[in-house]
């Protein structure tokens, strides 16, 4: 059953409680037993010798403490450098407190409480400066002897102070005892004491340079030799004397917090640092080797062990060079024990046979690095692994070599690493020529835009001439990626194909269809034009047998100009199909190019009955066009709605203009009621001579297809049968 956090926290604070209880107790119960014969027998009948002893001791143990700060200052946060000046700064007043005590009086200002004066400072400053470091209040960055400076300065200062100006501090000691403002003095030091604790329970668990535990003990017996004080009568009083055996008590744990914190734990830190090394070192799939400048092995891991056969332990302290000289198999190797005690930095890694302490015959790489003068690493590789990869290398090389394509892989940063035999072949480039070069500068050199294949990676097509060939080639350069484990991206393959022979055939194969374009032109022309000339020619012949009226000669004749008419007609399709005019471009608005058709399309379809309704976006938007060219189109989309509504109930043709932000296009959207069209139709729309209708010649969707593709743009359409066609116009947009 899991305790609720308020239970956690008692259980806490109840186990803290007794555990200090078993600290401090001891440690009270010992000073007041001791103080009974100290304070009857000593403190008694030789107080200044005893007063003398006591304080000086704790002024030797405070200057200590400060000299082991100061000799580690740099290595120190800013609260333990605080409390080893402040312990300067209390010895010095310890110091001066003992000089003014009353039967020495070496320093006297003629009033009867300066030693005490003295002696409230230090211990103020004490717990001030034990409330910051706790706390953690004070972070100023300060060089030592910077601060040093600062603690002498103050000190003499407020020394001086006191000395010269008693009045400055109300008085602390009558003739009848203590006053009430040293009293208030002594619960004030007692008070920043106590609210330290708080702060320094809650680090007791922390990893902390200064060790807690003797910090909190340091600090709860300087409160109870405070409350001592409080409760003397005069200097001879057994509280006076327990006063100063719970300070100098006081002062040593203080002192036990700073060695184990400036001393102990830095070490055991250091050994619990390298034990984690170690540890780690001991998991590396290679053995590693350090020595000393001799050559003295100082640290081997466990794979080391593993190859030479030996115990970690036993290999300690051995020369390296005997051991390698012991497990060489071959006399002729031992040429090479010349490197391993070369002054110099190792620039090759030999590989030996050795026959380990196991009798196991093994091939090692060794690779030495030298870190200073006192010591080396060494770095030991079972063979079999760099020639596995040397072999993987050489498989992968002869796989890119068999490559028809030509192939480079470059790291990251697009820099060559490598190519294949068919790229050297083609451009007379070697692998030692390119390797470093970043392809940028190689496509530079190839005469290839290296812009849309290096920052977006498409397909691009190149053409050159090969060395050794007459004819230049072309090659359809792609990139991709190389991915590790993690999906990352550690490379890039380009690879160029020849499809020299493939564009051969597709110009062959182009050529074929203009061909086939021209016999269905021809046979177009043909029929559309064969029916028209049998009329001509049908009345003609009844012309010349005579006739009987003159309204039936008119008649004749209008038939005939009607239909080279239509001749006429068949004739401007197909040439405007085989030979459309240069374009003439312009800046227009797309909505003032429907305002421009409007009264020419209301009045061919205002007899048909076919309602017309516009649609037109209300921001401005214009193309670049041939207007007549547009135009053509718009009339020859709008001819064909106003045709496919014919049979349709209430037939109606929407107009729209508006705009496509994803592809930056103006759009004119032709929409109509009809009945549809049907899936195979709307495949072979735009196709020329291809047409539904009976007097068609296919020819006016081909032209309006080809048109827009001139102005870089396309037509799409969409048909719902028994519910309408809608004909889009996509065009850039500026």
């Amino acid at each position: 059953m899991t305790s609720s956090p308020d239970a956690q926290l008692n259980d806490n604070f109840f186990t803290f409680t007794i555990s200090m209880a078993k600290r401090i107790v001891p440690i009270i119960i010992g000073c007041m037993l001791i103080n009974i014969p100290f304070s009857s027998i000593l403190w008694s009948n030789h107080l200044p010798i005893s007063h003398i002893l006591v304080e000086s001791i704790s002024v030797f143990i405070a200057l200590l403490s400060f000299i082991i700060i100061w000799n580690t200052y740099n290595y120190h946060p800013f609260n333990l450098r605080v409390i080893g000046f402040g312990f300067l700064f209390v010895a010095i007043f310890d110091i001066l407190h003992i000089l003014s005590f009353n039967d020495i009086e070496i320093i006297s200002n003629g009033t009867i409480d300066l030693t005490i004066r003295y002696w409230i400072i230090g211990r103020l400053t004490e717990a001030v400066v034990l409330f910051l470091a706790i706390n953690n209040l004070y972070k100023a960055k300060i060089s030592r002897y910077t601060g040093l400076l600062y603690v002498i300065v103050i000190a003499a200062f407020v020394a001086y102070i006191l000395f010269r100006l008693p009045q400055i501090m109300p008085v602390l000691l009558i003739n009848k005892g203590i006053t009430s403002f040293k009293l208030i003095m002594e619960y004030l030091i007692i008070f920043i004491f106590l609210i330290s604790l708080p702060s320094l329970k809650r680090q007791l668990n922390k990893d902390s340079i200064i060790t807690n535990h003797y910090l909190f003990t340091a600090i709860i017996l300087a409160i109870l030799g405070e409350l001592s004080f409080t409760l003397y009568m005069d200097v001879y009083s057994y509280y006076f004397s327990l006063g100063h055996l719970l300070k100098l008590v006081s002062y040593f744990y203080f002192y036990q917090a700073i060695v184990v914190g400036s001393l102990h734990h830095p070490y055991n830190q250091l050994k619990i640092q390298n034990k984690q090394i170690a540890n780690m070192l001991d998991d590396v799939p290679v053995g590693i080797i350090v020595t000393n400048k001799m050559l003295n092995i100082t640290f081997t891991n466990q794979e080391t062990a593993n190859i030479l056969g030996y115990d970690s332990n036993e290999l300690i302290g051995k020369s390296l060079v005997d051991i390698i000289d012991d497990m060489l198999t071959e006399p002729i190797n031992r040429k090479t024990l010349q490197w391993l005690n070369s002054e110099q930095l190792i620039k090759f890694s030999p590989i030996i046979e050795i026959k380990n302490n196991c009798n196991q015959y093994l091939n090692i790489k060794i690779e030495r690095k030298q870190m200073d003068d006192n010591f080396y690493i060494y770095q030991l590789t079972p063979a079999q692994k760099d020639l596995d990869f040397q072999n993987l290398q050489l498989q992968a090389l002869t796989i890119l070599d068999s490559v028809r394509d030509m192939v480079i892989v470059t790291d990251r940063n697009h820099r060559i690493l490598i190519c294949n035999k068919s790229f050297e072949n083609l451009t007379a480039l070697y692998r030692k020529d390119i390797q470093g070069l970043m392809m940028d500068d190689l496509l530079f050199m190839l005469k290839i835009n290296r812009r849309p294949i290096l920052n977006e990676g498409r397909l691009i097509e190149f053409s050159f001439k090969p060395v050794n060939s007459l004819d230049s080639m072309d090659f359809l350069l792609s990139r991709d990626s190389i991915l590790n484990l993690n999906g990352d991206t550690i490379g890039y393959v380009y690879s160029a194909t020849d499809i020299t022979r493939v564009k051969q055939e597709h110009l062959k194969l182009r050529q074929q269809e203009k061909l086939a374009v021209v016999g269905q032109m021809a046979a177009g022309i043909i029929h559309e034009i064969k029916n028209p000339l049998t009329t001509i020619k049908g009345f003609s012949q009844i012309l010349k047998q005579g006739v009987h009226s003159m309204n039936d000669v008119h008649e004749f004749a209008r038939i005939i100009e009607s239909t080279t008419d239509e001749l006429d007609r068949i004739i401007v399709d197909f040439l405007s199909f085989a030979r459309p005019r240069t374009p003439v471009y312009s800046r227009i608005n797309i909505n003032d190019l429907i305002d421009s058709i409007v009264p020419i399309i209301e009045g061919t379809i205002f007899m048909q009955g076919v309602q017309i309704t516009y649609s037109k976006t209300e921001e401005e938007y214009f193309i670049i066009s041939d207007v007549s060219q547009i135009k053509q189109v718009l009339f020859n989309l709008i001819k064909n709605a106003v045709e496919a509504v014919q049979n349709t109930p209430n037939p109606h043709v929407e107009i729209f203009t508006g705009y496509n932000a994803e592809s930056g296009s103006a759009i004119i959207k032709i929409s109509d009621n009809g009945k549809g069209i049907d899936e195979l139709t709307l495949n072979n729309i735009g196709t020329p001579f291809f047409t539904t209708k009976e007097k068609g010649t296919g020819l006016g969707l081909s032209i309006s297809y080809q048109i827009i593709k001139e102005h870089n743009g396309k037509i799409e359409v969409t048909s719902f049968p028994d519910k309408g066609t809608s004909f889009s116009i996509y065009l850039p947009a500026v």
